[in-house]
This record gives structure tokens, sequence and C-alpha cells, in this order.
């Protein structure tokens, strides 16, 4: 994603505490920029957790099998996002070939949204480009863990220069990437290396290095890489894990703001126990709105939060 965006699909997912290679999709974000306007509903990839030792529902959303939308970026997102008041936010856009005048939801198409809090991250629905390539860009993962010679090459890399794809086994399902001098410098993310092992091996990679920036920028942010897919049979993020819980939109779209009535097609007993805990489930997720509002905006005035907290309410009591 290099130009402003203005609708895209993200997913979040969560990987094993015990192997980084272990990992599913937990849930879906559809979102309007124009709008505003944002949908999460949980996919089938969550139904995989436990055997992973991960912990559900994904935090803010109370309900599976229910179908959440808002004219604000929910909680769990927004804390992956940077302060629009910050003043790093410039040279932080800069550092992954982004304009300063975007919206900082950008960066969750590049930097996979990490927290040392926990072990989820976020990445965008690849999407086939008019010219029929598949495109995405990241940083190189664990490149912390390079011997002295790839420390060596990675100071030496220039943008532009090409870099090669290298799939592991399919039981194994990783991605190595290596210089044209085979070097080793790092792997992609765990969601682009699961496509490449589903896809066909007579498909075709391409990559180069974006950007590489500078210390002190920690080595999770130091190499911008893009790489082009080419998939004529495959169709990435279309397995059964990304199938959302929830299928259809619902039959009157709610005012923007508001959660969504859950579907026709959920279980009648979760339907049902749904519609019993709406008023607790709208106030639940204000007051993590109000919780992640007041982390990230440390010098927001009085007024602002009070506001903020009202028209929370005020939706809250019209459920």
């Amino acid at each position: 994603m290099r130009g402003r965006l203005v609708r895209g699909t993200l997913f979040i997912a969560e990987r094993s505490h015990d192997d980084w290679r272990r990992w599913t999709p937990l849930g879906r974000l559809d979102l309007d920029l124009a709008r505003p306007w944002y949908r999460f509903r949980h996919v089938k990839g969550a139904e995989r957790a436990e055997e992973l030792g991960i912990l559900l529902p994904v935090p803010g959303f109370g309900k599976l099998f229910r179908d959440y939308q808002s004219e604000h970026l929910f909680p769990v997102f927004q804390n992956r996002v940077m302060n629009r008041r910050r003043p790093d936010l410039p040279d932080y856009l800069k550092g992954m070939d982004l304009s300063p005048s975007v919206d900082p939801i950008h960066a969750l198409w590049v930097d996979g949204g990490y927290r040392v809090t926990d072990r989820l991250n976020v990445f965008p629905k690849l999407t086939r480009g008019e010219d029929g390539w598949f495109r995405c860009r990241f940083f190189l993962h664990r490149s912390r863990h390079a011997n002295a010679a790839a420390r060596h090459r990675l100071e030496v890399l220039k943008p532009g220069e090409t870099l090669h794809l290298s799939p592991e086994l399919p039981e194994n399902p990783a991605v190595a990437i290596y210089t044209r001098d085979r070097q080793l410098v790092g792997w992609t993310p765990m969601f682009l290396a699961r496509e490449i092992a589903l896809a066909s091996p007579a498909a075709h990679y391409e990559a180069r290095v974006v950007r590489v920036n500078p210390a002190p920028r920690p080595s999770s942010h130091r190499v911008l890489v893009e790489a082009r897919c080419m998939w004529e049979n495959h169709e990435p993020m279309s397995s059964e894990d990304f199938e959302p819980l929830v299928q259809a939109m619902p039959t009157n779209e709610p005012r923007a703001g508001r959660l969504a009535s859950p579907t026709a097609g959920a279980p009648s007993v979760r339907r049902r126990d749904t519609e019993r805990s709406s008023t607790r489930d709208s106030l639940d997720n204000a007051v993590a709105e109000v919780r992640a509002l007041a982390r990230r905006h440390s010098d927001t005035d009085g007024k602002e939060v009070d506001t903020f907290i009202a028209e929370r309410r005020a939706e809250a009591a019209r459920e």
C-alpha cells in the first residue's frame, strides 16, 4: 500500500506463546475512512485458539458471534496507532515510506501493530493490483537474530536492492529472505509465509529494499521491504480460517457509532444471549475506548474527555 487509503481490510492474529511459527487469525476489521466507519467480526480461525493457548475473545469484543460497527476505531486497533499529536509522527510515517499527511492507521498496513504487552499483530488483506500482482510492504522480521556476517550485510543494504524469497519446507511455513549474494538477512511476516506455502510451486515472487532506516531505530523497523507475488490460481486469505463467524450484513445498517444487532446466521442461543447483553457490551466498549483515549492523549483537556464519555453513554442508552 503506497497511496492514501480510503477503504480496506485488516486482520488481527495471535501467535502461540511457545512457537512463533504457530498462529491463527482471530478477527477481521473492515473500514471506510471517508465516512468514517469500522466493522469488526471474529473469524473462524478463532476456533483454533484453544489449541494454541490463546484466550478469546479479542480484547474489547465480548461476543464471538456479534457484528461490531462504529464510527470510531476500536481500542485494540487504536492502541497500535501512533497519537496524531506526537511530534515524532511525521518521522515515524516517513520510516514506512508514508506521507506525513496520511491517517496514522496507514501504518498498520506496514508495521504489524506489534506491542510488547501481547502477542497480537495486524496485517492487511492482500488484493490483486491492476497488473495482476499482489503487493505488500513489511519490515524484515527476526533480523535481530542475525549472525555477524548478516548484520554487516544489513548495514550496507541500499534502497532498490533486489532480494530473494526462499520458502522453507511445507511443514514449516516460513520464508527466508536472502540478498543477491545469498546472505540470509531475515524473514517475511508469517501471514505472507502462509500464503506462499499454500500457493502453487510455479508462483513467481519478487522483493526489493524500499528503505533502510538508520539507527537509533530498532532492528524491527530498520529495513522496509516490498514483495510482489504472482498467484494465478491462488486467492490469498480465502481459506476457512479467514471467514467471518458472522457472514451477512444486518438488514438495516445501524447508525454509525452504534453496534450492529446480531445477524440471523448466528446460533439462536448465542443470539438471545447477545440481545440481552447489548447494553452491557456497549458500556464495556465505551469504557475501553475512554481508557484508550486517556492513555494515548495524556494532554487531552477535561472538556474533550467529558464530551467523549457523554456521547458514548448516550449511544449505550439508546441500545
